[in-house]
């Protein structure tokens, strides 16, 4: 192998793992964030359960 065809070899391992790297970093991000989405889900859920409960004991 010439040294150039090494050093290509090299380069793309580099770009590989960089690929890698950010792949991971965006998988976290993205479970941090289905993480928020659902806590902020249940937070309204929960006041939603709230008024209903309000709406429902005004009615009696």
């Amino acid at each position: 192998m010439s040294l150039e065809e090494e050093e290509e070899q090299e380069v793309r391992k580099r770009n590989a793992i960089s690929f890698e790297a950010d792949e991971e970093e965006e998988r976290k991000k993205n479970a941090l964030l289905r993480e928020r989405m659902i806590a902020i889900t249940l937070k309204q859920l929960e006041s939603q359960n709230e008024y209903v409960k309000f709406a429902g004991e005004e009615h009696k």
